[in-house]
């Protein structure tokens, strides 16, 4: 299926490791220059050339005049824009992935293979038992594994069962490298509270990182939370790190939090959403991981996980997700009570039932072919030089923003995350300068990004006049996240398309914006982004600035 076994050439990773050192100063001194002929080789054998979804003429004819109103009429909430009328769509690469070409042969195989059990049958599936097979081939023999429908569903379904079981009680801590919004907003409605210990990437910082690793959870800061009253049940590592710029996690780094864990009794948990990326750095980067295939590296770094989260959905696919419980696991609850993992896993599995009506033993509710599209999708996922080629182009488009325009952006391993405080200087941080600056590039170029930063990870409290400010000093960066999903968009269409709002920046269309956005019905849930709704500070500066913004996309 995929080329799992096949070894990098040193010449390959050499190119691959200066490509991705550009982008920080001190790591480029440490690598050196690319070399032009294996990149060359790279980009025509093994990457699988994608074409943008519209074109800018298609979409300026049929969309550009009504975008701005339509993005007014959804109060400027992402989500609630249609996606037939964007051009680009950065909203999310959860299930927005277009499959590969083997991916769509071996669909097809299947149901050519299996006609008479029928990929559509209700229960008793074989691609099920398939997907059992392939999990633990590529995961790792040591987990019971219960599919659910996506990943947020796997998240409710463990924080649900944990506080049933009394694994975790209110007021119980789980500590982060930078929790995924919705996974911030599980925990918080069972109850439980959770505390980021990695600073947030910034331009700054990335630029002069003299490690790629910036994803590692702050164990200093881990330490330091394990003396406070509330105590800490869980260590959660996110990787990437998706909420602070999408960076990866080294594996001594995860082996270190392992051993906190278990020198203090702790869970540890691992969101392991975009591993495959993680596991490329892992290999280019962390000395003595050179040789290792990227499942290799995968099957270890979730050795050292009591649970795993996943989403299928960024693995290639474009439904499910699971929770992995290490079968050797017993997790402690009420009173040290002792709770083996089948008892939580059988607490799971009715969950499964009870919450979403699905069958907990023989498809979750997943069809034959999602599960085929999964199946087809783990082993993408460990073929280098797919996760390679999905890297190096998010790699260029922030090297044509950053060196043309000087814009303030950090490169993660799946999307490009905008420091809008600085692209908008004289936006007050309390109105919302990320999603004001993504609504601006919904309307005026079509290309939908989705806000992550102040109103989702910083502290804010209400005076009693209703005005929402700032508990403590905002986050290090009003983040807006620009996913570029595997496959979707040409690297030309992306840098023509983004290359407008570096334009505009550099031109000085943003400097002197100051209107900014008030929310409506704010509240600090970890799902407001879902709900979310926002009303202008200055709507004729918003209409022009758009208008401005739209010019600089060639038509």
């Amino acid at each position: 299926m995929a080329r799992a076994s096949e070894k990098m050439s040193a010449r390959e990773m050499q190119t691959i490791r200066a490509e991705l050192s550009r982008s920080r100063p001190l790591l480029e001194k440490q690598f050196g220059r690319a070399d032009p002929e294996a990149r060359k080789m790279l980009e025509l054998g093994y990457t699988n050339r994608p074409i943008g979804k519209d074109s800018i003429a298609v979409w300026a004819q049929n969309h550009a005049n009504e975008m701005p109103s339509h993005v007014i009429a959804a109060r400027f909430n992402p989500f609630n824009v249609q996606a037939e009328m964007v051009l680009i769509d950065a909203l999310s690469d959860s299930g927005s992935t277009t499959l590969s070409a083997r991916q769509e042969q071996m669909k097809r195989a299947w149901k050519e293979h299996v006609s008479s059990i029928k990929t559509v049958a209700y229960a008793g599936l074989e691609p099920f038992a398939q997907l059992k097979f392939t999990v633990k081939e590529l995961l790792g023999e040591q987990f019971d594994f219960y599919p659910t429908l996506q990943g947020r569903a796997a998240e409710t379904l463990l924080f649900t069962a944990f506080r049933k079981l009394k694994i975790t009680n209110r007021e119980d801590m789980i500590v982060s490298n930078r929790p995924f919004d919705t996974t911030k907003g599980h925990i918080e409605d069972k109850g439980m509270r959770v505390r980021a210990c990695t600073p947030m990437s910034n331009p700054e910082k990335y630029r002069n990182a003299e490690s790629v690793f910036m994803g590692n959870i702050n164990l200093d800061a881990v330490k330091a939370r394990l003396g406070r009253p509330n105590k800490i049940k869980s260590i959660l590592i996110t990787v990437t790190d998706n909420g602070g710029g999408g960076q990866p996690v080294s594996m001594e780094n995860v082996k270190k939090a392992a051993e906190i864990a278990r020198e203090h009794g702790l869970i540890l948990h691992i969101d392991a959403c975009r591993i495959s990326e993680n596991a490329l750095f892992v290999k280019l980067f962390e000395p003595g991981y050179e040789n290792k295939t990227l499942d290799e590296i995968v099957k270890e770094m979730l050795s050292y996980a009591d649970v795993v989260t996943v989403s299928f959905k960024k693995m290639y696919a474009h439904s499910g997700g699971a929770i992995f419980v290490n079968k050797e696991k017993v997790f402690r609850g009420a009173e040290s009570a002792a709770v083996p993992a089948a008892e939580l896993g059988k607490l799971i599995q009715k969950l499964t039932t009870v919450n979403y009506g699905c069958g907990f033993d023989s498809y979750a509710g997943l069809t034959g072919g999602g599960m085929i599209e999964i199946v087809s999708g783990l082993y993408e996922m460990i073929d280098p030089y797919r996760i390679a080629s999905r890297i190096l182009q998010i790699s260029d488009v922030f090297d044509s923003l950053t060196r043309k325009y000087d814009f303030p952006v950090v490169g993660g391993a799946h999307a490009l995350y905008v420091d809008s405080g600085a692209v908008l200087p004289g936006v007050k941080p309390e109105l919302a300068a990320a999603e004001y600056l993504g609504a601006m590039t919904m309307a005026g170029i079509g290309t939908r990004p989705c806000g992550l930063g102040h109103k989702l990870y910083a502290k804010w409290k209400q005076n009693p006049d209703g005005e929402w400010v700032f508990k403590t000093p905002p986050t290090e960066m009003d983040s807006l996240r620009f996913a570029i999903p595997r496959e979707t968009y040409s690297t030309e269409l992306l840098n023509v398309v983004l290359g407008s709002v570096g334009e505009a920046y550099k031109s000085g269309v943003f400097a002197s914006l100051s209107g900014g956005m008030n929310a409506i019905g704010f509240n600090t849930s970890g799902f407001y982004h879902f709900e979310g709704k926002y009303e202008l500070v200055k709507p004729n500066e918003f209409r022009t600035a758009v208008a401005e913004l739209s010019k600089f996309l060639p038509r």
